[in-house]
């Protein structure tokens, strides 16, 4: 049966998912620029995130439940805390609009696919990209983790599901993988079949990962530059605001200030446009007067005339 009814947003709805803690909130992006926060209970928005440039193709919860993964239509990645309400990690990876995001169980990785045919990996601990993976010969639609996290699976246009091995730590696993400390080669395994794609890593050979070991981070300082993971709690983002996030917020204000000059600027103009109009009625009216007097004075001289 029928519930309820959340019609806050004003265009499309794109996509829209329910939090992992028993579905108490829901998370929705729309063609109107707005990413908005739901109160399941209430049916209330409970907050909105608005893009400055772009709208929201994909929307998805943290395993933690207290962030939000959104893929752009401006071929962005950003990752919100729901908690404090704000951005917290910004990636500027794709070159097209991103379809899906996709969290690792672990909640220490993201996936992204996007209409520029490629998915691409990245380690939210470090906040950098791992890997680009290249193989669809169209825009990439859809890209998800396996329950474990050690495959991810990817959907093209061109018809075809590529099924990739991640190398990524699995949940409850310490072995090997990008995030073990271990040394990562320029590619990564993959099970091949057929004419399988090739991932090829943004990384150089034989150099040591200097990720950092995940750890209680209850006692880190609260201007920690960089975004980490507490594998402890499920993998619950604990962080300041990074430099990445920073400089996306920055970067928006800056497009909201030169947005508002335009605007200025074009009013400015309309109010140039509207004084002359005004002056050339003043003419106008005072050439109008100018014609009344002198019709009124011909008019008093052709009566003295009659008179006389």
């Amino acid at each position: 049966r029928f519930v309820q009814s959340l019609t806050e947003h004003t265009n499309w709805v794109r996509c829209a998912r329910w939090s992992p803690d028993n579905g108490k909130l829901i998370v929705s992006c729309s063609d109107d620029k707005t990413i908005k926060l739901w109160d399941e209970s209430t049916g209330s928005c409970i907050h909105t995130f608005t893009e400055a440039k772009g709208f929201g193709h994909h929307v998805e919860f943290h395993p933690s439940g207290s962030c939000i993964g959104v893929g752009t239509s401006d071929g962005k990645i950003k990752v919100f805390d729901i908690r404090a309400m704000k951005l917290q990690q910004y990636y500027a990876t794709h070159e097209a609009a991103v379809t899906q995001v996709n969290f690792h169980p672990s909640g220490n990785y993201l996936v992204s696919s996007s209409q520029d045919m490629t998915v691409r990996l990245h380690n939210l601990l470090t906040v950098k990209p791992i890997c680009s993976v290249q193989g669809h010969e169209k825009a990439v639609n859809t890209v998800v983790f396996s329950p474990q996290g050690e495959y991810f699976a990817s959907g093209g246009a061109d018809g075809k599901i590529f099924v990739w091995k991640s190398n990524l730590e699995t949940e409850g696993s310490e072995e090997g993988g990008y995030g073990s400390g271990q040394k990562s080669s320029s590619q990564m395994k993959e099970d091949t079949i057929g004419d399988s794609p090739v991932l090829r890593l943004h990384t150089s050979n034989n150099k040591e990962n200097t990720e950092p070991q995940p750890s209680d981070l209850d006692d880190l300082p609260d201007k920690l530059a960089s975004t980490r993971l507490s594998k402890t709690g499920g993998g619950i983002l604990k962080s300041s605001t990074t430099s990445a996030a920073n400089e996306m917020e920055n970067s928006e204000v800056l497009q909201e200030l030169r947005r508002m000059g335009r605007q200025f600027g074009d009013m400015t103009r309309k109010m140039d446009r509207l004084t002359e109009t005004v002056l050339y009625m003043e003419k106008r009216l005072s050439l109008v007067e100018e014609q009344v007097k002198l019709v009124s004075k011909t008019s008093s001289a052709v009566g003295t005339t009659a008179d006389d």
